[in-house]
């Protein structure tokens, strides 16, 4: 599955001093995108009204406001999707310019959890790709994906 899915890709670079980010963590683990990739500002679904949106903006003390807004008005969005699959759980990222659709970058992680063997091998049967400790290169193109396209 990990040729299948390939390498990151960036086919196209840009400036952005915020995005959209959709994700089910934007509120969560989606800050990293404010607190450690270098973005100004992002918006994302709101999590306590269905159909509402949301900006974070991070200020010079590295504090985070939130104010809802009406509708996302970032030019990029940043996509972030889970999906599992028989023994395997897939998170990819994308990059797309909103107006077109036209994707910028694209990248993924997989996770295997052992299969049926998970009780025999235990954390020895588990495994991922890209793999922080086994490749930290192509790791690092994944996680950093949105700031090596946008930054």
């Amino acid at each position: 599955l990990c040729r299948a899915e390939g390498a990151t890709v960036i086919r196209e670079k840009a400036q952005a001093d915020g995005v959209l980010l959709t994700s089910g963590t934007s509120n969560s683990f989606g800050m990293r995108y404010l607190h450690s990739e270098g973005f100004a500002w992002m918006e994302s679904n709101d999590i306590y009204k269905r159909g509402g949106f949301v900006r974070y903006v991070r200020n010079d003390k590295g504090e985070i406001a939130t104010t809802k807004i009406d509708a996302p008005t970032a030019r990029y969005e940043v996509r972030e999707i889970f999906e599992r699959q028989p023994n395997v759980g897939i998170s990819r990222t994308l990059v797309l310019e909103r107006e077109s659709g036209r994707e910028l970058a694209r990248g993924s992680s997989l996770s295997f959890d052992g299969g049926r063997l998970k009780w025999v091998f235990g954390a020895w049967g588990v495994g991922s790709c890209p793999s922080a400790r086994d490749d930290p290169a192509a790791f690092n193109a994944w996680y950093h994906l949105a700031k090596n396209t946008l930054r």
